[in-house]
């Protein structure tokens, strides 16, 4: 799992790049309100993807563990999303 963090961060890193050279061709009478814009927009959608990753790791452990100590039956026809997790498991 650790390995998804890895391979999306440089398209994160790429993202506030991109970011930065937008906020040197603006004028000098825009960069007070965009950069702050721009700026917040990145760390929201940063911070945004590691709690949705960090919750679906956690949600997955939860299930993980049980789908191992329940009857596998019960823990894997709750839902898709939970039936998901059970079959990444077998």
């Amino acid at each position: 799992a650790g390995g998804v963090i890895r391979e999306k961060t440089p398209i994160l890193y790429l993202l506030h790049v991109h970011l930065n050279k937008r906020k040197k061709k603006k004028k000098k009478k825009n960069n007070n309100n965009n950069n702050n814009y721009y700026y917040y927009y990145y760390y929201y959608y940063y911070y945004y993807y590691y709690y949705y990753y960090y919750y679906y790791y956690y949600h997955y452990y939860y299930y993980y563990m049980t789908a191992t100590f329940e009857d596998e039956n019960k823990s894997c026809q709750s839902t898709e999303h939970h039936l998901t997790a059970c079959q990444a498991i077998r």
